[in-house]
């Protein structure tokens, strides 16, 4: 039994009862198997008969398709037998869609704060070598200004993850300027590898204008050239 918002969901006629088969045949294939084991489940015998799964069902008619939580418990009678199975469904659809959304979010935003944290240890770890053995090294300033544009990268990415309005509408806002995208390259690869354990070629045009976001393109490039090297670690060049 259920009520014509239900039939509404699963397509189905305000004059007819909801068929199990007709509820089964409106979720989507990849979910009935789980549906079915959760609820077989709530009425084993021994059970606590409680019944919760999310899942997706489509419409028999329009094919519109909604996120569903069904929520219930099944009641048993002094022999262990079931006797009633009753609960709720409802559309969680809009918050299914934003949890999904903000897993996303923060898998990346995680993933982009692990290569300016690498760079900026390496870096670190350079100065504190060079002062101990060589504190006039011209390559103390070049470090240090590598850690700080390390630390800079940082901020904005953790201004990023902190800013709950984008991680709620899943983007990043774009901040769109003109620069040259052959010397960013080069920095990339420079920001990559701080003890030039690499030899980095560079082939083509030697300044190359874009308009685009330099952080978002930066961080491509990073990801891109960081995996060249993770996956052909026997090439140094």
């Amino acid at each position: 039994m259920g009520n014509d918002r239900l039939k509404d969901w699963f397509g189905l006629p305000y004059d007819t009862e909801i068929a199990l088969d007709s509820a089964v045949a409106a979720m989507v294939e990849e979910d009935r198997e789980r549906v079915s084991e959760a609820i077989a489940k709530a009425m084993t015998k021994g059970s606590d008969g409680n019944y919760n799964v999310i899942y997706t069902i489509q419409n028999l008619k329009d094919g519109t398709r909604r996120i569903v939580e069904a929520t219930g418990r099944a009641l048993f009678d002094a022999e262990g037998n079931v006797y009633q199975f009753s609960g709720i469904l409802q559309d969680v659809t809009e918050e299914y869609q934003l949890q999904v959304r903000k897993d996303e979010f923060i898998s990346v935003a995680s993933h982009e704060l692990k290569t300016p944290i690498t760079s900026l240890s390496a870096s670190m770890q350079i100065l504190q070598k060079l002062v101990k053995t060589d504190p006039a090294s011209d390559k103390v300033p070049v470090f240090v200004n590598k850690a700080s544009n390390n630390l800079n990268k940082l901020i904005h990415l953790l201004d990023d993850l902190l800013n709950v309005t984008k991680i709620q509408q899943g983007q990043l806002a774009l901040n769109i300027n003109r620069f040259d995208i052959v010397e960013l390259i080069k920095d990339c690869c420079a920001h990559i590898n701080p003890a030039n354990d690499y030899t980095f070629v560079f082939l083509g045009d030697e300044e190359l204008m874009v308009y685009a976001d330099y952080r978002r393109i930066d961080q491509v490039m990073i990801n891109l050239i960081g995996n060249a090297i993770k996956y052909s670690p026997s090439s140094k060049g």
